[in-house]
């Protein structure tokens, strides 16, 4: 089955000439990495152009849409992900994101980038040991897509399985009334709502949806300072840098002060 973006046009306009799109998931994306996100505000034009694609092909789309979403608001990027989906991407081979992620390769390459990688960009070289280290990955696409044809609702994150675990830290200062509480959580997860649901088992709900969570650990924020020892921090620094070694399977970290006035 297809889907035909088009767009309305006057019966006497002359037809759009079509920018067809390969379906085979063995085609690249290069021979639509010239098409031109345009202005979606202006109104429809009879030649606009017209891009053919499989429903397949429109769900990689949406899904990394979202995850660039997603991410940019996890780390409360000031990037916009509209400008980052439309702009040309080294990744990409100089394509963007909407013309190369209908291809299956590149639709992986975008989903690997925004789960384990801190750059907004990076050469396919790059991308290319990365996808090495993790052989695995294509399967876990297969396994988490069959998955999601039996979910409901947006709620689900998007390829959680293809996240690689990583150090997040959860910092939180409660003022109350007889004095002031601080709180250090630390551990191992895919991304930050596997890292408040563990929270919030621990400490609760209020806690959890307050509390500030970032990827890594940085030795100098105020309530960790406060709170770690030397060793503690070392061994923090260590489980980042190796976030899947044995000394980080299972990690879960929280320390807890609270200051009487």
């Amino acid at each position: 089955m297809t889907t035909q973006i088009t767009s309305s046009a006057p019966t006497n306009s002359l037809p759009p000439v079509p920018v067809t799109r390969g379906l085979d998931s063995t085609s690249r994306s290069t021979d639509c990495c010239d098409l031109v996100i345009p202005d979606p505000l202006d109104f429809d034009r009879p030649d606009d152009p017209v891009v053919v694609l499989s429903h397949r092909q429109v769900g990689r789309l949406v899904f990394v849409a979202a995850e660039t979403g997603s991410r940019f608001t996890r780390e409360r990027s000031p990037h916009d992900p509209a400008a980052w989906m439309c702009a040309p991407r080294r990744l990409f081979g100089g394509s963007n994101a909407v013309s190369a992620c209908v291809d299956r390769d590149m639709f992986i390459r975008a989903l690997v980038l925004h789960g384990i990688s801190p750059a907004l960009d990076m050469e396919p070289a790059e991308m290319d040991m990365l996808l090495e280290d993790g052989s695995e990955l294509p399967d876990r696409v297969e396994e988490s897509s069959a998955a999601r044809s039996t979910s409901v609702g947006p709620a689900t994150p998007v390829f959680n399985r293809l996240k690689t675990r990583l150090l997040f830290t959860a910092t939180f200062v409660d003022e109350f009334g007889v004095g002031v509480s601080h709180i250090f959580f630390a551990t191992v997860a895919r991304d930050e709502d596997e890292v408040r649901n563990k929270l919030t088992s621990r400490v609760g709900a209020r806690v959890s949806y307050m509390a500030t969570v970032d990827i890594g650990f940085d030795p100098s924020e105020p309530v960790a300072l406060s709170l770690l020892s030397d060793a503690m921090a070392e061994m923090l620094r260590q489980i980042e840098d190796a976030p899947t070694s044995p000394l980080s399977d299972g990690f879960s970290l929280l320390v807890e002060h609270r200051f009487d006035a």
